[in-house]
């Protein structure tokens, strides 16, 4: 009797765990048209923190603005790496990198970002849209966890 609720548990967990790997939910995009160009960007949410990040696959790194960021509160752990990047502005700057951990897609992932002044290219969205954008989730960020990015459906993919 025991033997067989305890079969009966294992079996009902296992089913759980194989099912809980093969579904997730998917972040949802959304679309700000700036300058008749339509620019993507998620809410992620950082130690109850909502943060918007625009989606930059041609950026090779994830950024934080940084008058946001060290206005924000949000606990970080230091990389003691730097990345040198050239911006669309066309100048490069050294950019120390910190490693955070956030909410996306109903999961607990980490990036790693640059912390990079933003603040004239974000404030243009504020202005126009009403929306506040505080970073950019770079291709680092989309081939650490094998995202797809689906222009149809509207959403990131991020498989377990």
């Amino acid at each position: 009797m025991i033997t067989d609720i305890i079969i009966a548990l294992w079996v009902a967990f296992l089913i759980i765990l194989v099912v809980s790997m093969f579904t997730h939910k998917d972040a949802d995009l959304k679309f700000l048209n700036f300058e008749k160009m339509d620019i993507p960007y998620v809410t992620i949410d950082i130690q109850g923190v909502k943060c918007n990040m625009i989606i930059d696959s041609g950026s090779g790194v994830s950024i934080f603005d940084e008058n946001f960021f060290l206005h924000s509160g949000i606990i970080y752990t230091s990389t003691n790496k730097a990345v040198d990047v050239t911006g669309i502005e066309g100048n490069e700057k050294t950019m120390n990198i910190i490693s955070v951990s956030f909410k996306f897609s109903g999961r607990t992932l980490t990036e790693e970002f640059s912390i990079h002044d933003c603040t004239p290219m974000f404030m243009n969205f504020k202005e126009l849209y009403g929306i506040e954008i505080h970073g950019i989730l770079g291709s680092s960020f989309f081939n650490k966890y094998d995202s797809i990015i689906d222009y149809q459906k509207l959403c990131i993919n991020i498989p377990n």
